[in-house]
């Protein structure tokens, strides 16, 4: 039992303070198979938390965390931006030092493609920018991340003329760098989108 609750741990799985560790030996039903009698139960319960409803001002400093923790459409981040504006999408994640998007975040790419077809007018410059990295001269990353984008809308078929892709390395970080922690990493390491015609908005 001990190795399972070793185990438990070891996974981070959240253990009660007054957990109860029962040893029955034999004393109880055996079965004809003797795989079946060599076990160990484990009893959980599961939780569910609801969120009250909260001042999104009081709890939330900026319009871009706000957008990050409530899942508001990419299009209602458009919504009222003018020229010289800039969207900061948080979740487009790549794959660990590499330009290729995840899986889990190609929605978030149709997402802006839809964008950019219901607002045929519209032009964007896409800018990348990366976490962790001291030296703000290396663009390399952030720079192929934006065009990864870039491409991916090309492919699309949105016009060559109304994009642009630029990466910004570590040069413009929200947290100063070495960061104190992964949330401060999270929300250096991102793709932001500067509105340079806002078209029909």
């Amino acid at each position: 039992m001990q190795s399972v609750l070793k185990t438990l741990k070891d996974y981070k799985i959240a253990i009660v303070p007054n957990i109860e560790l029962n040893a029955v030996g034999e004393d109880f039903k055996q079965s004809k198979n003797q795989a079946e009698n060599r076990k160990v139960e484990v009893f959980y319960k599961t939780i569910t938390i609801k969120m009250a409803n909260f001042d999104k001002a009081k709890q939330i400093e900026n319009e871009e965390a706000i957008d990050e923790v409530l899942n508001i459409p990419l299009e209602d981040l458009f919504k009222n931006k003018k020229a010289g504006d800039i969207v900061r999408i948080q979740n487009i994640n790549f794959f660990l030092n590499s330009e290729v998007v995840i899986p889990e975040s190609e929605s978030v790419l149709e997402e802006l493609y839809e964008v950019m077809l219901r607002h045929p007018k519209m032009i964007i410059e896409i800018q990348g920018h990366i976490c962790c990295n001291p030296n703000v001269n290396d663009t390399k990353l952030s720079f192929r991340r934006a065009k990864y984008i870039f491409n991916y809308l090309r492919r699309k078929g949105i016009e060559l003329n109304r994009l642009a892709f630029r990466g910004f390395g570590s040069a413009d970080p929200i947290y100063p760098i070495p960061e104190r922690n992964y949330q401060e990493k999270q929300a250096n390491r991102r793709v932001e989108i500067l509105i340079i015609s806002n078209g029909s908005y």
